[in-house]
């Protein structure tokens, strides 16, 4: 993997995710987390913009003021309601980012990608965004 990763000039977390896939198997399922209602009710209560996300960076809870700078999440269907996604498929992302957008859009591809490696050969990931995956 060391001489892979060298040859195709991976980063420390490219490396890392390429070590993982090679290494997948045998490992659970993922399923949809449930948050309990205190920590919804906590998200809700705060007045900066604040949410919840699961490991596969599903958004499980947001408030208002979370809403009304990155869009309200309760009007995506389920398998869309993930940062990642909002990210890539919401035009408020680029205006949120401005012109760091692209820097921080390849930095959340990097953090999610050591993060879903958690669950290869999972396909939690809606089809309609896995190709930023």
């Amino acid at each position: 993997m060391e001489a892979l990763g060298r040859a195709l000039r991976l980063n420390r977390v490219e490396l890392a995710h390429l070590r993982s896939l090679a290494a997948a198997g045998g490992r659970q399922p993922f399923k949809r987390e449930d948050t309990p209602g205190a920590l919804r009710r906590i998200v809700r209560s705060l007045p900066e913009p604040a949410y919840l996300t699961g490991q596969r960076w599903d958004v499980l809870a947001w408030n208002d003021a979370a809403a009304a700078l990155f869009g309200d999440f309760g009007r995506l269907a389920p398998e869309d309601c993930n940062i990642l996604h909002w990210m890539f498929t919401d035009t408020a992302a680029k205006t949120l980012f401005g012109e760091t957008w692209a820097e921080e859009a390849r930095r959340m591809v990097s953090l999610f990608r050591a993060a879903h490696d958690l669950w290869p050969g999972d396909t939690p990931l809606s089809p309609s965004w896995t190709e930023y995956a």
